[in-house]
C-alpha cells in the first residue's frame, strides 16, 4: 500500500473486522479531508457516452444544454497533429472509438493519459487508448452484424466445442451454496484453457466437450458471446483499468512490488487497487449469474486485445510494446479478475451535479481507490463531492481525533429496513448507533 493518502487520518483495524480510516487529529468542519485526482479506472454508461465527456465527465446538458458533444476519436487509426485531428474525423457524426469529448483538450489529455506521446511519434493512431477503443468499436460492429456469433449447424462429426456449453453451465448456475474458492478458480482455469481455441474451428480432441444426446451437433464458436450493455460497459471499465496499470509497467519497468503511488492524491498505483477488499466470492454467491457474465467480459477483452494488436505496425516501438504489454495482462484473466473482484463494493457512482435534493443520473462510474478507505455510517462524518475527475472528501461536522471517518453508501432519510436492505449489496448489516436506535424502538 502506497503512504497515508491524507495527513487526516491513518487506516487501522476497526473494531468489527476490516480495517477504517480514523482521524489523526481533530478535524473542523468543512475540511478537505481527501483529494483523489483522478480514478484508477472508470466508464461512462454506454447510454450516455455522447453526452458526457469521458475525460472530465462534463453532461453536455448540464454544460451546453445541447445533446451529444461533437468531438470523439477516429474509429480508423489516424494520426494526430498538433493537438487535433482532420476536421472530418472529429465530430461525432461519422464512425469512431466510441467516446466523446467536450473540447479537444479533454481528448487530448485523455489520448495522453500517462502515455507521454510526442504528437508526431506515430503515424498511425491517437495513442494506446484510441487503438484499443477502436478496435473495440469495430469488433462491435462486426458482431451485432451477426458475424461472429457461434455457429450452429450441425457438424459430420456429432461434436460439440466446450465454450458454448461452458458458458451455458454457468448460466444455469441457480444456487450460490456450492461456490467455493476452488470452485471460482477451477471455472478460471477452464475458461482460460478454452478462450486458447474459441476462435478455432479445429479445436483439439481435449478441448471438446461431449453433451449427452447432443452427440451429433457441433458448435464452433468464432469469438465471443456478444455482451449485455452492462456488461459491455464492465468491458470498457477493466480495459481502463488494465491500461493505466499496462501505461505505469510501461515507463517504470518494474516488478509488481515497485507499483506504487508517485503522489498519494493521484489515481494510485495497481498495488493500491489490490489492497482493496475483494468481493468476488460473496458477490458471486449472492448471484452466481455474475460468474458467466465475468468471463464473457474477460473474454471480449482479450478478443479485443487481439484485434488491436495486429493494426500497430505502422506506429512506433513504444506504441507496438505498450499493446504487447496489454496483450500479455488479457492473455491471463489474473489480472481482469483483480479488477473485476475489486469493482463491486469498491467504485463509486460518476453521477450529474444536481442539486442536493434533484433526482440525478449516475452517468458511469470511477474506481478511487483512496476513497475507498471511509466505511459506511448512517449518521456519516463526511460528504463527497466530484469536480470533474476529482473526487473530494468533506467533514459535514467537526470530527475528534480518533473517530472513524465515515461516508453514506445508501439514502439516509430512508427507514432502518429499507437501509439495511440496501446495504446487502456491501455484503453486511450495519450496526452503526442510528440503525441500533431504531431497531430498538421498534423502527422500519
Amino acid at each position: 500500500m502506497s503512504p497515508e493518502p491524507s495527513p487526516c487520518f491513518s487506516i487501522a483495524p476497526t473494531p468489527y473486522g476490516g480495517r477504517g480510516a480514523f482521524a489523526s487529529k481533530h478535524i473542523p468542519k468543512d475540511t478537505l479531508i481527501l483529494s483523489c485526482e483522478a480514478p484508477y479506472a472508470s466508464v461512462v454508461c454506454r447510454k450516455f457516452r455522447k453526452e458526457v465527456c469521458a475525460w472530465c465527465f462534463s453532461w453536455s446538458w448540464e454544460v451546453a444544454r445541447k445533446g451529444n458533444w461533437s468531438i470523439s476519436v477516429p474509429l480508423e487509426p489516424q494520426r494526430v497533429v498538433n493537438g487535433s485531428t482532420p476536421r472530418k474525423n472529429v465530430t461525432g457524426n461519422g464512425p469512431n472509438g466510441g467516446v466523446w469529448f467536450c473540447q479537444e483538450k479533454c481528448r487530448n489529455d485523455w489520448i495522453d493519459d500517462g502515455e507521454d506521446m510526442e504528437l508526431d511519434s506515430d503515424t498511425g493512431h491517437a495513442g494506446v487508448r484510441g487503438l484499443v477503443n477502436a478496435a473495440l468499436e469495430r469488433c462491435l460492429t462486426t458482431m451485432e452484424k451477426g458475424k461472429t456469433r457461434p455457429r450452429t449447424t450441425p457438424a459430420s462429426n456429432g461434436i460439440e466445442l466446450g465454450w458454448v456449453s461452458f458458458l451455458q453451465t454457468l448460466e444455469d448456475l441457480e444456487s450460490g451454496d456450492d461456490i467455493s474458492p476452488t470452485f471460482l478458480e477451477d471455472t478460471w482455469e477452464r475458461a482460460e484453457q478454452l478462450s486458447s481455441f474459441s476462435r478455432s474451428s479445429t479445436p483439439t480432441v481435449k478441448d471438446v466437450v461431449r453433451i449427452s444426446g447432443r452427440e451429433n451437433a457441433k458448435m464452433v464458436p468464432l469469438s465471443p458471446t456478444i455482451l449485455s450493455e452492462f456488461e459491455l460497459d464492465t468491458a470498457r471499465f477493466v480495459l481502463s483499468g488494465l491500461l493505466r496499470r499496462c501505461i505505469s509497467l510501461s515507463h517504470t519497468a518494474t516488478s509488481l512490488a515497485n507499483e506504487t503511488s508517485i503522489s498519494t492524491n493521484s489515481a494510485g498505483a495497481w498495488l493500491d487497487v489490490l489492497d482493496l477488499q475483494d468481493n468476488t466470492l460473496l458477490h458471486v454467491q449472492s448471484k452466481p449469474h455474475i460468474l458467466a457474465s465475468n468471463v464473457r467480459v474477460w473474454a471480449f477483452i482479450k478478443f479485443v486485445v487481439h484485434s488491436a494488436s495486429t493494426e500497430v505496425r505502422s506506429l512506433s516501438e513504444k506504441t507496438k510494446h505498450l499493446v504487447q504489454v496489454l496483450k500479455k495482462s488479457v492473455d491471463s484473466p489474473h489480472d481482469t479478475r483483480a479488477i473485476l473482484g475489486r469493482e463491486h463494493g469498491n467504485v463509486f457512482g460518476i453521477w450529474d451535479m444536481a442539486p442536493e435534493g434533484v433526482d440525478s443520473e449516475m452517468l458511469g462510474w470511477g474506481l478511487y481507490p483512496f476513497g475507498s478507505y471511509f466505511n459506511h455510517d448512517c449518521e456519516p462524518s463526511l460528504h463527497k463531492k466530484r469536480q470533474g475527475r476529482v473526487m473530494e472528501y468533506y467533514a459535514l461536522r467537526d470530527v475528534c481525533a480518533g473517530e472513524e471517518l465515515c461516508i453514506s453508501y445508501v439514502d439516509n432519510d430512508e427507514g432502518v429496513d429499507q437501509r439495511r436492505k440496501a446495504l446487502r449489496e456491501w455484503f453486511f448489516a450495519c450496526g452503526c448507533l442510528k440503525c441500533k436506535t431504531e431497531l430498538a424502538s421498534g423502527g422500519a
